[in-house]
């Protein structure tokens, strides 16, 4: 939805779909979009913030109730989310004061197609420094735990076993590496053997990130932020997102090895032989 102002301000938002795609399909176009507005007010997650902090002069921190998500979506409160977005558009809109862009009113009016016609501006998130550095990083998903709602199965069939993070790791810790485990705590395991690294905010995950080897696991918003803060990556998923990865979300041309014979349960052993070979041919 795009709705024309009589000023030169810009209210865009809220975006509470998949984190994903907040990243690579909105996020991005925005900053490029907002270059010709004076006054730009941003609206999204509270922990999102870090994300629009270099060209928005306003920042509204929305709170959905749920990370549960499909593009650009909520899978749970959907109702409540429409309301939330409707009261901040009638706020913002008195007068037609702010020209204001949002995807979660009018699913068909702001789609992934109609954005993708703009043009994206990706910046690179992070800052190297080595005493964060690891050689190592998982993102171990548990969206299994989200069970009320309707993609629930499908969300747990793309789960690894904790069991299996739990023979990977310990692998990695008998050759020394130094592994660290990120993620949601609400939505990705602790795995025994790494450094818990759940929950950190954006701004200190974009650090570690940046300053880390490598992260792996499987298609996940995690893995996708990794890409904007240049950290390589080991990932798995079904064939239709190796593109995704390799080109068309990967501004900054990471390395990337990408496995999708297994779709999103490769082995113990498959895993550990993609590390190798990331390592071998790491330049």
């Amino acid at each position: 939805m795009i709705l024309k102002g009589d000023s030169n301000k810009l209210f865009i938002g809220p975006f509470i779909g998949e984190f994903g795609h907040e990243l690579f399909s909105w996020q991005a176009y925005m900053r490029e979009y907002a270059k010709t507005f004076d006054h730009v007010v941003v609206a999204s997650r509270k922990e999102y913030k870090f994300l629009y902090e270099d060209f928005c002069d306003e920042f509204i921190a929305v709170d959905p109730k749920t990370f549960n998500a499909a593009s650009y979506s909520v899978l749970e409160n959907e109702a409540e989310a429409k309301k939330l977005c409707t009261k901040l558009h009638s706020q913002y809109n008195i007068n037609k004061k702010y020209t204001v862009i949002s995807p979660n009113i009018d699913s068909e009016a702001v789609t992934v197609k109609k954005i993708s016609k703009m043009t994206p501006t990706y910046v690179s998130y992070g800052n190297e420094d080595e005493s964060l550095a690891y050689d190592i990083l998982i993102h171990p998903r548990n969206f299994g735990e989200f069970t009320n709602h309707k993609q629930a199965d499908k969300k747990k069939s793309r789960d690894w076993s904790l069991d299996k993070w739990f023979k990977l790791v310990s692998r990695f810790n008998k050759r020394g590496f130094k592994v660290g485990c990120i993620g949601l705590s609400s939505a990705a395991f602790y795995v025994e053997g790494t450094d818990d690294l759940r929950d950190l905010p954006l701004k200190e995950l974009a650090d570690v990130l940046r300053s880390s080897k490598c992260i792996l696991g499987p298609s996940s918003g995690p893995l996708h932020f990794a890409t904007l803060c240049e950290c390589p990556q080991i990932v798995w998923s079904h064939p239709r997102n190796r593109k995704r990865y390799l080109t068309e979300w990967n501004p900054f041309d990471v390395k990337v090895v990408f496995h999708d014979k297994d779709s999103w349960n490769p082995s113990v052993i498959k895993v550990g032989e993609m590390h190798r070979e990331f390592t071998w041919g790491l330049k």
